[in-house]
């Protein structure tokens, strides 16, 4: 088929699609309205969860990340519309143009306060808070400021999703230095169940590929502590230098501070 006869019926799909969008967002305003009387909050994790598992069963295999990163974008929007029909701030990052980025296994999308839910089961877990900066979260309000502090700026931050079957797996970040833009690091986090699997090295590789278009940095740092023996064997085997090693205050610990030039 050439190019003069497919493109009229996009363009026929793109009206169908964008009398369908406004309708949808009609309907969400009324949800909000709704929700408002009832005192309900704009942001329902079972009502999504159950979106995004029906969208994964219906889609055709090999479409199934897209598919995943338009319903997510859909389901931000109308977070941000309901949000805004109730003269709230809008939640997270779909408005500023986030886009979805994959691995071989998996699948990066922009992360938001819309994912406070989730983040929070892990930043309340002390196994996962064991080697992070942060001390295991009390309230969803620190992971509210913990998502803040890793998506402002020039930072690049996203929750990372299983490509099959859109499972959530951690977060990951590349956070730009404030005092030096040329600088930045990677931090991740994942569900003690996923651990040991694998997905750090492919997100080093995609920093490592993407750092410098996504950031403006030209170099990347990772700080690990000693003791967490996987981080540290994965930052080396992506090709991480060790540059220096040293002590918070009374810490056992000490944290090994590795340096990446990027190209």
């Amino acid at each position: 088929m050439e190019l003069s006869e497919i493109r009229p019926q996009i363009d026929e799909i793109n009206k169908q699609m964008l009398e369908l969008f406004q309708k949808r967002m009609a309907l969400c305003r009324e949800v909000a309205l709704y929700k408002q009387e009832h005192d309900m909050e704009v942001f329902v994790p079972a009502r999504e969860a159950a979106i995004m598992q029906w969208a994964d069963t219906a889609a055709e295999p090999a479409l199934r990340p897209y598919v995943a990163a338009f319903f997510n974008t859909i389901l931000q929007l109308s977070r941000d519309y309901q949000n805004a029909s109730l003269g709230r701030p809008a939640e997270g990052s779909a408005m500023v143009g986030g886009t979805a980025l994959y691995t071989r296994r998996l699948q990066l999308l922009p992360l938001n306060q819309g994912d406070v839910p989730p983040v929070f089961s892990l930043t309340s877990n002390p196994e996962v808070a064991r080697y992070m900066k942060f001390e295991a979260h009390t309230s969803p309000r620190e992971t509210e400021d913990l998502i803040r502090e890793y998506t402002e700026g020039n930072n690049y931050a996203c929750k990372v999703l299983l490509k099959d079957s859109c499972e959530f797996v951690g977060v990951f970040a590349i956070k730009v230095d404030k005092s030096d833009p040329e600088k930045a690091s990677v931090s991740a986090f994942f569900s003690p169940d996923h651990w040991g699997k694998g997905y750090l090295a492919e997100l080093l590789e995609l920093a490592r590929i993407k750092g410098r278009e996504l950031t403006g940095a030209k170099a990347l740092w990772a700080y690990i502590v000693s003791e967490n023996e996987r981080s540290n064997r994965a930052v080396l085997s992506a090709g991480y230098q060790l540059d220096s090693t040293f002590r918070f205050g009374d810490m056992e610990e000490s944290i090994n501070v590795y340096r990446l030039e990027l190209d």
